[in-house]
């Protein structure tokens, strides 16, 4: 038998970005723009992870245009309070450099 969880323990970043993703309401809309490609095959939208405008001590995570001429509004896919990263965080990649590079 394992031991219970501790009261504080929540899922990792990852975890959280995908549950919300794939429970999100505008999930299909999601999929088919983190797919799209421009006429060179580079994609056109990012996964971005930036302190929430409203409030900075919590962070959100956008799915938007990478050009910033794209008039196309980013869209919220999750948003939670900051945590202070722990030593087993340290040197983690943000979801988003996932996509960068693709």
């Amino acid at each position: 038998m394992t031991d219970p969880l501790p009261d504080n323990w929540t899922p990792s970043e990852y975890r959280q970005l995908d549950r919300a993703w794939a429970e999100h309401p505008q999930h299909d809309l999601l999929a088919e723009l983190a797919d799209e490609h421009d006429g060179d095959g580079y994609r056109t939208w990012q996964l971005v992870r930036l302190p929430e405008p409203a409030d900075p001590t919590w962070t959100a995570h956008y799915l938007r245009p990478r050009d910033p001429r794209d008039p196309r509004p980013a869209i919220c896919i999750t948003r939670y309070p900051r945590q202070m990263p722990d030593a087993t965080n340290t040197g983690a990649r943000s979801p988003g450099d996932e996509q960068a590079n693709h």
